[in-house]
C-alpha cells in the first residue's frame, strides 16, 4: 500500500473491524510529503503480537516509522480502552506516528497508564 501514515491508520482499523484473522502482516509504504517527496522505506508490521496482547501496544526496537505506527495504532485502536502499556524504544517515529499515536490515546486518554518512549 502507498498512502499516508493517517490513511493506513484507517484502513488498518477497517481490518481489525472487519475480522480478518487471517491477515498476519502489512505491508506499507508512505509517500513522503514537503522538500523530501518520493518514497519511504516499506516497512512490515507483524499484526498476531498486536492481537495477542489487547492490554500492551510494544513496537520497542522495531525500525517501523510513522507509516508502521499509524498501521499499529489503527489497528489496535478498536480495543484502545483496553490499553494499559506502550511501549516504542527505538521505533523512528517522526511527527506523523506521533499524531496517530495521539489519536489513539485521545480517543481513550486515562486508559494508557505506562507510556515508555526514549
Amino acid at each position: 500500500l502507498r498512502a499516508s501514515p493517517a490513511v493506513l491508520g484507517d484502513l488498518a482499523e477497517v481490518l481489525a473491524t472487519a475480522g480478518h484473522a487471517s491477515a498476519e502482516s502489512v505491508s506499507a509504504e508512505a509517500v513522503a510529503t514537503g522538500s523530501g517527496a518520493g518514497l519511504m522505506p516499506p516497512v512490515l508490521v507483524e499484526l498476531t503480537p498486536l492481537r495477542l496482547s489487547c492490554q500492551e501496544l510494544v513496537l520497542n526496537r522495531q525500525k517501523v516509522g510513522d507509516v508502521g505506527c499509524a498501521v499499529a495504532c489503527g489497528f489496535v485502536r478498536p480495543w484502545a480502552g483496553r490499553l494499559i502499556a506502550v511501549r516504542l524504544l527505538e521505533c523512528n517515529i517522526g511527527d506523523a506516528g506521533a499524531c496517530e499515536l495521539a489519536r489513539l490515546l485521545l480517543g481513550n486518554p486515562e486508559a494508557a497508564r505506562d507510556l515508555s518512549a526514549p
